[in-house]
C-alpha cells in the first residue's frame, strides 16, 4: 500500500519496470492518491499483466484519485516510446527511463536511431553525452547471443545530459496484445453497470486500452451488447 505518497507518473513507470519482474509474487498494489495519470495507471496495470503470466491470479491495483482522466504529454510512455530524449543521467528517474528503453531494444521493439557521420570507419554514434558522441548498445552475450539479457551486464551513463532519437521497430503480435481476461471483465461489468457514469468507463477504457492492445470481434460484441442490454441509451 503506497497510496497518497506524491508518486508521479516517472515514479509510476520506474515501479512498473520492477513489478514486471516481480514473477507475480505480489497480488495486490495499491496506489489511491497519487498523481500517475493515464499514462502511469497503463504502465502499471501492463506490467502486472506480464508479471502474472503463467500464476493462476493476476495482481489487483487499485488507482481512485490517481488523476486517470489527464494525459500528461510531456512524460515518458514505455508503451509510446518514440521520440527525442534528453536526460540527466545523475536522476535515478532518467536511468529508469533508460533502463526501460534497452528493455524495449532487446526484445526487439524499437531502437536507438544512428547520427550520419561522413567517412564514419565504425559504427556511427546514436547519442550525445555531454554534447560528445556516445554509442548506445546492449552487449552481446556470454554463448553467441546478439545481445546479454542480464540487465546487470548493461552499463549505463551514470552522470551527465544524455541525448538521443528513439524509434518503435514493433510488430503486432495478435495473440500477445490482446486484451485480457480480467482487464476485458473489468470493462465488461462497467459497460454493464447502469449506475457507473461515462467518465469513470472512459478513464477504464484509456488504463487498459492503449495503442498497443488489440480487442477481438467476440470482446468487442459482448461490449457492445452489455451496453445495449441496459434498455436505455448511454454515452460510452
Amino acid at each position: 500500500d503506497v497510496s497518497y505518497n506524491r508518486i508521479k507518473v516517472n515514479g509510476s513507470f520506474l515501479m512498473a519496470g520492477n513489478l514486471e519482474k516481480s514473477g507475480g509474487r505480489m497480488r495486490s498494489l495499491v496506489m489511491d492518491g497519487n498523481p500517475i495519470t493515464q499514462a502511469g495507471a497503463r504502465a502499471l496495470f501492463k506490467a502486472a499483466k506480464e508479471a502474472a503470466k503463467g500464476e493462476e491470479f493476476v495482481m489487483e491495483i487499485s488507482a481512485l484519485n490517481c488523476g486517470l482522466g489527464i494525459i500528461d504529454t510531456s512524460a515518458f510512455n514505455p508503451a509510446e516510446p518514440a521520440g527525442e530524449y534528453d536526460l540527466d543521467m545523475s536522476d535515478v528517474a532518467s536511468q529508469g527511463i533508460l533502463t526501460s528503453l534497452f528493455r524495449i531494444v532487446a526484445a526487439g521493439r524499437g531502437t536507438f536511431v544512428e547520427k550520419l557521420v561522413e567517412k564514419s570507419k565504425s559504427r556511427p554514434p546514436n547519442a550525445t553525452l555531454e554534447d560528445q558522441p556516445y554509442r548506445l548498445d546492449l552487449p552481446k552475450g556470454d554463448s553467441g547471443e546478439q545481445f546479454s539479457l542480464a540487465e546487470a551486464d548493461w552499463k549505463l551513463p551514470t552522470a551527465g545530459v544524455l541525448k538521443f532519437s528513439f524509434a518503435s521497430a514493433r510488430a503486432r503480435d495478435v495473440e500477445n496484445d490482446l486484451l485480457d481476461g480480467p482487464s476485458f471483465l473489468t470493462l465488461l461489468k462497467l459497460f454493464g453497470t447502469a449506475g457507473e457514469d461515462a467518465v469513470t468507463r472512459l478513464q477504464a477504457m484509456d488504463m487498459q486500452i492503449g495503442l498497443d492492445v488489440l480487442l477481438n470481434f467476440d470482446q468487442v460484441e459482448s461490449l457492445l451488447q452489455a451496453l445495449s442490454g441496459r434498455g436505455r441509451h448511454r454515452s460510452v
